[in-house]
């Protein structure tokens, strides 16, 4: 699986080259401490889908890509496409955790990693009402989250 992986790592740095987050640091390294967070369940599907959990949403690629084009596993879909989020409202939002991300064990532990890295305050170069408002959003939906975790 080793090998697998790190042509998945492959796909998403080349999906996601000359793309950067907030802090202006490439977005690759974001999809990485994502996988990095989920290693703790030593799963390999959680890994990939982790490294990938942003494709989706934030690319040309699509679920049918990944499960017809790429050959990933149905579990590696369904979690992508759990944590796959339209623009929407804080509310909407929550509403879109509990009702689709909580009923996957899989979707919970990578949308836990992904709230995890991005609710890292020090990664931000300087912190607005809106980077507060989004902080407060991931709070409220990593412990909902946390609370539908299987121990």
């Amino acid at each position: 699986m080793k090998g697998k992986l790190s042509a998945d790592i492959d796909l998403a740095s080349e999906k996601f080259v000359d793309e950067f987050d907030k802090s202006g640091e490439p977005y690759i390294l974001h999809c990485l401490a994502v996988m990095d967070n989920v290693k703790k369940w030593n799963d390999s599907e959680l890994e990939i889908a982790a490294v990938l959990h942003d494709i989706v949403e934030d690319t040309s690629v699509t679920i049918y890509d990944l499960r017809c084009v790429h050959g990933f596993s149905k579990r590696v879909c369904d979690i992508i496409s759990d944590v796959t989020f339209p623009k929407c409202s804080t509310d909407e939002y929550l509403a879109r955790i509990l009702n689709i991300v909580c009923k996957n064990q899989g979707s919970i532990k990578v949308k836990m990693a992904d709230l995890e890295h991005n609710s890292l305050i020090l990664r931000l170069k300087g912190i607005t009402d809106k980077d507060m408002e989004r902080i407060k959003k991931y709070h409220k939906a990593y412990y909902i989250l946390k609370a539908h975790l299987e121990k």
